[in-house]
């Protein structure tokens, strides 16, 4: 269980005060990372990013905000640049998490590939990496593959990383689960382990609420998101506004997923950004930089600037150019 932080305007820092980050556990909806901290304002995220790329110029950033056409804004095209890994690394890395599945499954466990990996599959994409979602505890698990080849990165959320041969990320097993209270605006105060229907409610947005089992090559799917990945839509699991109060860099995602795919955000979604955008400021400036630099240097980074300034979270995140754009 982790203290509540007072959700003061007066105490900003203290609402975004967190235990160290996870290294192993970066950008992974739900899975038990930590805000570092180290910066109450949400505002200073990109300062060392500015002095070490492209926007150390005003005139860069200028070029960006009106010149913003320059860049693809065609929403059809949705193929993302893959990481430079060898055909041998792909498919030794989906080898290991179809091993993972079936040796659960074996053991009379439910278990499936969960979340981006299975978005990416229906995309016809290759996944940069395999996470599963299992009904088995993290100690189950870790006496099945042997304390040795796992690591507990993430036990209060029931996340444990199965290691695989040197070199290869490991993969990420989680237990079903279902969260209880968001006191601090990014991670529960409780879980409990629950089902894949039940753990499926609790993500982020359609598109990443899918399962996959590739032993049987079957999609499960309890919240649409077939239909919104064919549709090319950001859509919220449940009530948008409960989602994003759950976990407040959920609005950043939605921006970056919207840039990064070529996709809409549905309406309701976008409607609840815009309503809870001035609470981003209880997001940690490092996981805010992360989202924003995939944002900022993606072929599409004018449309994620249109998104930015559309959904109101431009005035907090990139207040010093305000003055370049007519607001």
């Amino acid at each position: 269980n982790f203290a509540s932080d007072s959700r003061s305007d007066a105490s900003a820092s203290a609402r975004c005060a967190m235990p160290p980050s996870d290294p192993s556990c970066v950008d992974k909806e739900g899975c038990g990372d930590f805000d570092a901290g180290r910066s109450a304002s949400p505002t200073r995220w990109w300062r060392p990013f500015i002095a070490s790329r492209w926007m150390d110029r005003r005139a860069t950033v200028r070029g960006l905000l009106y010149n913003s056409s320059q860049f693809d804004h065609d929403r059809n095209w949705t193929t993302m640049p893959q990481p430079n890994h060898s055909a041998h690394d792909k498919t030794s890395a989906e080898d290991l998490a179809r091993q993972v599945v079936q040796r659960l499954q074996k053991e009379g466990y439910v278990a499936y590939w969960a979340g981006g990996c299975v978005r990416d599959r229906v995309m016809g994409r290759q996944p940069k990496d395999f996470d599963v979602a299992t009904s088995a505890t993290p100690d189950q698990v870790r006496d099945l593959f042997g304390r040795r080849r796992t690591l507990a990165v993430g036990v209060a959320f029931g996340v444990v990383a199965v290691l695989g041969p040197k070199g290869m990320a490991p993969v990420e097993v989680a237990t079903f689960r279902r969260d209880e209270g968001y006191s601090d605006g990014r991670h529960p105060d409780h879980v409990s382990f629950s089902s894949p229907q039940e753990d499926a409610q609790r993500r982020d947005f359609t598109i990443n609420g899918l399962f996959y089992d590739p032993i049987r090559s079957e999609i499960l799917d309890y919240v649409g998101g077939q239909d919104d990945i064919a549709a090319r839509r950001i859509r919220c699991i449940g009530d948008p506004r409960e989602r994003l109060d759950e976990d407040k860099l959920r609005m950043l995602r939605a921006v970056r997923f919207a840039t990064v795919l070529g996709f809409e955000i549905q309406a309701d979604t976008a409607q609840a950004v815009v309503d809870h955008a001035a609470e981003i400021a209880c997001v940690s400036s490092e996981r805010i930089g992360a989202e924003m630099r995939h944002i900022l240097l993606h072929a599409r980074r004018g449309t994620g600037l249109e998104l930015l300034q559309s959904t109101t979270l431009w005035r907090l995140l990139l207040p010093e150019y305000l003055s370049l754009i007519h607001i």
